[in-house]
């Protein structure tokens, strides 16, 4: 049987806050945001997560966020 897990490194070990805690890369959580950023008019609780998380990251010199 062939195990085919990606490799992946968090700089930090996962840990849980309230109810679910996830590790996502840093490009897929990109897209993620990209994409709450684009619903963020038809689905106002998208805005809500978009301004949420936008706060807890640094994209610096990123023209895709």
């Amino acid at each position: 049987m062939d195990n085919k897990v990606p490799h992946m490194c968090a700089t930090a070990l996962p840990y849980t806050h309230g109810t679910l805690s996830v590790v996502v890369p840093m490009d897929d959580f990109k897209l993620i945001l990209r994409q709450m950023w684009k619903s963020r008019g038809t689905e106002p609780k998208m805005g809500e997560l978009y301004k949420k998380y936008l706060e807890l990251t640094t994209f610096e010199n990123d023209e895709n966020i």
